[in-house]
């Protein structure tokens, strides 16, 4: 049975072909020759064959040592991307990362911080999905994401699941341009009663629609329902129209460029609560760094549990 071949050996190998010589080699791998030509001879018993040519004084490869020292370049090569390769994953800049975030993140800070993690690790190969924060949160429990930036409240049980609260956006009213609410700046809810509205499906399980009807609940306020969509777009096409109000929750939106107002309205509940939410048990580190950045100098609402 032959001893086995070492990539120490190997480096010494190549070392002597690029340098031209057992002294040269010897000095850049800060060694003495002896132990040098003592693991060259090793790597020649296990071959069954010299590397080089001894008539000489130069380090002549023998035909077998040519093909073995190109062998010998490859394999030092595929170690060094090897190493390269695990320390990038360890680090989290390269690996698989998918993330769902509901359509009220588009433009938001969090948004744009994932982007600019993307953008800084092409290592990282990243895929993105838009939808409501309960289908977000049943592909990520099944294990079919590993982050979501989502939104509260939320009726599904979220253990074992991590939760970083994120500060809240405030829900507004977008209204029709001539609508006496129009030219507020901010209104009370109870102004919406018989309002006509564009509002949520009813059960629906969007976070924005199960806020506003608690909005609307607890002041007693029944607005006139003109139109039923999940659809956000669908929502404020309709307000551009005329066809009522709407509910908005989001963090930028150029109502000049929709032909709508945008109304603040005085009420407790007239907040969208957000999360990052993530499984950190088995996570990858690409993962862990994801959740480092998007959480960094980020100081977490210590009014929304976990």
């Amino acid at each position: 049975m032959r001893p086995p071949i070492t990539l120490k050996q190997l480096i010494m190998l190549n070392a002597i072909v690029e340098t031209g010589s057992f002294r040269k080699a010897a000095e850049r791998l800060a060694i003495s020759q002896p132990p040098l030509s003592i693991q060259i001879q090793k790597l020649e018993h296990a071959i069954g064959a010299y590397l080089f040519d001894r008539s000489g004084r130069q380090a002549t490869l023998t035909p077998t040592g040519e093909l073995m020292a190109t062998h010998a370049r490859k394999l030092i090569d595929d170690f060094d991307g090897s190493i390269r390769a695990v320390r990038s994953f360890a680090s989290g800049e390269s690996g698989v990362l998918r993330i769902g975030f509901t359509d009220e993140f588009i433009g938001a800070p969090m948004f744009e911080r994932t982007l600019q993690f993307i953008s800084a690790n092409p290592g990282v190969r990243a895929s993105t999905e838009i939808a409501p924060s309960h289908c977000l949160l049943e592909r990520l429990q099944r294990g079919d994401l590993d982050l979501v930036l989502t939104n509260f409240p939320l009726r599904e049980n979220l253990k074992p699941l991590d939760v970083f609260a994120l500060p809240p956006t405030k829900i507004r009213l977008a209204v029709p341009i001539g609508n006496p609410l129009s030219s507020h700046a901010q209104i009370r809810i109870n102004e919406l009663h018989q309002q006509p509205m564009i509002v949520f499906h009813d059960p629906s399980q969007m976070a924005l629609g199960l806020r506003c009807r608690e909005m609307l609940s607890s002041a007693g306020v029944e607005p006139k329902t003109v139109h039923e969509t999940d659809n956000t777009d669908i929502q404020v096409e309709m307000v551009r129209m005329g066809v009522g109000c709407c509910f908005l929750a989001q963090y930028v939106f150029d109502a000049s460029a929709r032909g709508i107002a945008v109304v603040d309205i005085d009420h407790p509940l007239a907040r969208l609560d957000h999360a990052i939410v993530y499984q950190s048990e088995g996570a990858s580190p690409a993962l862990n760094h994801l959740v480092r950045k998007l959480t960094t100098n980020v100081e977490p609402d210590s009014s929304l549990a976990n």
